[in-house]
């Protein structure tokens, strides 16, 4: 992975071109630091910041000159000390993300099982509109969830939940055709009242391509 480090040129110079272009704003310092650091865990190698830097500070990983390897630390310890400790997905936050999938399903006509369970694959939530629906439609949410949990991707009917880079749980719907259980899993992903998870969100829904309109109190 060709991550991109910051190194000894930005040092005093702090010029800022690169926040101004970074994508995922993993471009961060404080007033106190003398130069810009880039987080290793969110970076996506888009190499905007290597181009626009006035000072030719930044580079891969792989080409960081011998002199300032030491570097690929440096920005690596400045977000380990910074960055706040992410919190897990609450009870409450799991019920918030059901209620939204069951009435963007109802609206469809549709029923279906949400199953939310934390990063190990713990059951947080499993819930139903009625008590109608199969034990084997249920039992494929929560399969589905702790796959995605499992294998930290999204898969068919399962969406892994991020506050930042973290993963904090994953969401599996299961009982509506494809399509539609994909954009209910995307709904309970917007519906986490997570800034960082909600940008993300949001990105994950252009990037399927579907375009779905959600109630407005969501």
């Amino acid at each position: 992975m060709a991550i991109y480090v910051i190194t000894e040129p930005c040092i005093g110079v702090k010029d800022g071109a690169c926040v101004d272009v970074c994508p995922v704003a993993c471009i961060h310092t404080t007033p106190d630091d003398p130069q810009y650091y880039i987080d290793p865990d969110i970076c996506i190698e888009c190499e905007q910041c290597e181009i626009v830097c006035p000072v030719d500070a930044i580079f891969t990983v792989e080409s960081v000159p011998d002199e300032w390897r030491h570097f690929v630390e440096v920005n690596a310890e400045f977000f380990r000390s910074n960055k706040p400790p992410v919190a897990p997905l609450s009870l409450a936050e799991a019920e918030e993300l059901a209620v939204a999938v069951h009435r963007f399903a109802a609206e469809r006509a549709v029923e279906v099982a949400v199953a939310v369970v934390d990063p190990d694959g713990g059951v947080l939530l499993q819930s139903t509109p009625t008590a109608t629906l199969p034990s084997e439609v249920t039992d494929a949410a929560l399969t589905r969830a702790r796959k995605a949990a499992s294998i930290r991707l999204r898969t068919d009917g399962a969406r892994v939940l991020l506050d930042g880079p973290t993963i904090i749980a994953a969401i599996g719907v299961a009982g509506a055709d494809r399509e539609v259980e994909a954009q209910c899993c995307e709904v309970g992903m917007i519906a986490l009242h997570r800034t960082s998870a909600r940008v993300l969100a949001d990105r994950a829904v252009a990037d399927d391509g579907g375009s779905f309109e959600i109630a407005a109190e969501m």
